[in-house]
């Protein structure tokens, strides 16, 4: 199945990505687990999304400012034959399944949750990643998308936009079908 992404980042990222495709997060609190992440068509416009994340990601907290000041959005097919859908039923029930197994494994050897539900998420999609022959997640997500939400930590739990999580991106993506579909100042 062919799936279209937008992938938001930094301008100074253009040049590897279309040379040598998409790098793994690979971050505890990432919400599908590792992968190379993308906006998708469901919710919102996939576009829009990946442009305002570039630019938010941009802004560093430590520094205080912006650590680039130029983004690019670039769109990806994604070519996937086994992706767990977590907007389906089937999805829900699967990753429930996996959850309560790494749920009773914690309880059983005393281990703690991780704090935030972000974390606990990203490690049950590792375990389903890990585990399984999937080779993305689909999950429609309440990701803060504007400065306002960001800065004033506003909270929800109603979606704002749909993204996929590709396991292998090397696998999945052509770099040769790669498009830069906009570039801007951040």
């Amino acid at each position: 199945m062919a799936i279209i992404g937008f992938h938001g980042t930094d301008a100074n990222n253009e040049k590897s990505i279309l040379e040598h495709n998409f790098s793994v997060s690979a971050k505890d609190d990432d919400w599908l687990g590792t992968g190379a992440y993308f906006f998708i068509e469901g919710i919102s416009d996939p576009i829009v999304d990946a442009r305002n994340w570039a630019k938010l990601q941009s802004y560093d907290t430590e520094m205080g400012k912006n650590s680039y000041s130029r983004y690019v959005v670039i769109k990806a097919t994604i070519e996937v034959t086994n992706v767990l859908r977590l907007d389906e039923r089937d999805g829900q029930i699967a990753y429930n399944y996996f959850r309560n197994y790494l749920i009773g494994k914690m309880k059983k050897e005393r281990v703690p949750p991780k704090v935030g539900a972000i974390r606990n998420d990203c490690e049950v999609c590792n375990h389903i990643l890990e585990n399984t022959e999937f080779e993305a997640i689909i999950n429609p997500e309440y990701i803060k998308l504007d400065k306002w939400s960001r800065v004033k930590r506003y909270a929800s739990r109603i979606p704002t936009c749909r993204i996929i999580s590709v396991k292998e991106p090397k696998a999945a993506i052509d770099v040769c079908d790669l498009q830069v579909v906009e570039r801007g100042k951040v």
